[in-house]
């Protein structure tokens, strides 16, 4: 096994997706975690399982370990796979090993891929004895050294899950032996965002994927209160404004803070005006000019060389505060062309901005064309964090 230290931009996944042509690149999708009342919208699940101590229950908390001494530790990891590459030539887990702090020695292990179902046992707490009872062997593998992240090959197993083979039921993990020997990785619910789990791809995108920007003032950090896909720190129910068509769509709150973490913009009901504008090149296809409308005032830009929503992409900015400050066909350039100031009109709550995204006029879980990266962060990993209950993630623009 290849060791993998892996340096993140802006303390998440980063992917380099070439505009000019379609080549070979690298992404990476490392999820927020979810508290655990939450049962819907869930990206990450992942423990670990202990054969004696801790009432034998599947265990949440910072950390994922195998090994033992005497007893048994096994780590059980799976991942939600909604709108990440159909297919790659490359898939591994990355997991971030750290010291235990003991007397304890690292250890050989295997990846073994589940043969039922595990996720659904946590309702009640999966426990050593209610645990899969069969599994297919992934790999083995060893974690020699510490402060670094290491790779756990799984290309196959994960081109099975997508083509539909296989079901997902994840990554159970399981030592060699359990004479005093440990490994300790970081779980999803570190504090230290760089450090959680992730899953890195090696793949040919479909098409030519343009280099899109978060479309709000540039060198700041804005709060994402819904995600791609429509999940929100509520947790109870998919937003539909964020389904269907609409999967690949995040809203951006006007919450925002700089690298210091000081306010920069009040609230747009302040009379302040946060100004949006294109994420990328294109020109102007539609306009909504009906401030009660669902969609309140909005704007849709085409990136299609041919200026057709209907071919290639398009980004749609919804919930204006007043009407577009652009006109049908109007060519409009990357964080240049101010399209409007971020509001809450139409089918809103408060104001925030919209953004979503399409390929032929389609941003649907199921397009597998949308790897495409805004500010650095692949579109997938626009999503909440919860702390107690309230969102608290927020993304950089660049």
């Amino acid at each position: 096994m290849i060791q993998r230290a892996t340096t993140i931009l802006l303390a998440i996944c980063v992917a380099f997706l070439a505009s000019e042509a379609t080549a070979q690149t690298t992404v990476y999708y490392q999820p927020t975690p979810y508290p655990s009342a939450v049962t819907n919208g869930i990206h990450i699940l992942d423990g670990w399982l202990p054969s004696v101590y801790y009432g034998q229950t599947f265990q949440k908390d910072d950390k994922l370990q195998i090994g033992g001494w005497g007893d048994n530790y096994r780590t059980y990891i799976q991942f939600d796979l909604d709108g990440l590459p159909a297919s790659v030539s490359s898939a591994e887990l990355d997991l971030y090993a750290y010291p235990r702090g003991d007397s304890s020695t690292l250890v050989n292990f295997d990846a073994w891929s589940p043969n039922s179902a595990w996720a659904s046992n946590l309702a009640t707490s999966m426990t050593w004895n209610t645990q899969p009872a069969s599994f297919s062997l992934v790999g083995s593998y060893a974690t020699s050294s510490v402060n670094s992240f290491w790779g756990i090959g799984m290309t196959s197993l994960y081109n099975s899950w997508k083509g539909g083979s296989r079901p997902n039921n994840g990554l159970a993990l399981m030592s060699w032996t359990q004479n005093n020997n440990f490994d300790v990785w970081r779980s999803s619910r570190t504090t230290d965002e760089t450090q959680r789990p992730k899953l890195r791809f090696v793949f040919t995108p479909p098409v030519t994927v343009p280099n899109f920007k978060i479309p709000l003032p540039r060198n700041i950090k804005w709060l994402v209160t819904t995600e791609v896909g429509g999940w929100d720190c509520a947790g109870s129910a998919q937003d539909s404004a964020h389904a269907g068509a609409n999967y690949f769509s995040v809203d951006f709150s006007w919450k925002n803070k700089d690298s210091s973490g000081a306010q920069v913009y009040d609230s747009p009901n302040s009379g302040t005006l946060i100004p949006i504008t294109p994420a990328g090149d294109g020109q102007v296809a539609e306009v909504g000019t009906n401030p009660t409308s669902p969609n309140g005032y909005y704007v849709v830009v085409s990136h299609d060389p041919g200026h057709n929503v209907n071919t290639g992409f398009s980004t749609r900015y919804l919930h204006m505060k007043n009407l577009p400050s652009v006109v049908v066909n109007q060519a409009v350039a990357q964080g240049s062309t101010i399209l409007g100031y971020m509001g809450d009109t139409g089918s809103s709550t408060g104001p925030h901005l919209h953004f979503g995204m399409r390929y032929n006029n389609d941003g649907a879980s199921t397009t597998n064309v949308m790897y495409a990266v805004v500010s650095g962060w692949l579109m997938k990993n626009f999503q909440t964090e919860c702390t107690g209950g309230i969102p608290s993630r927020y993304y950089m623009s660049n």
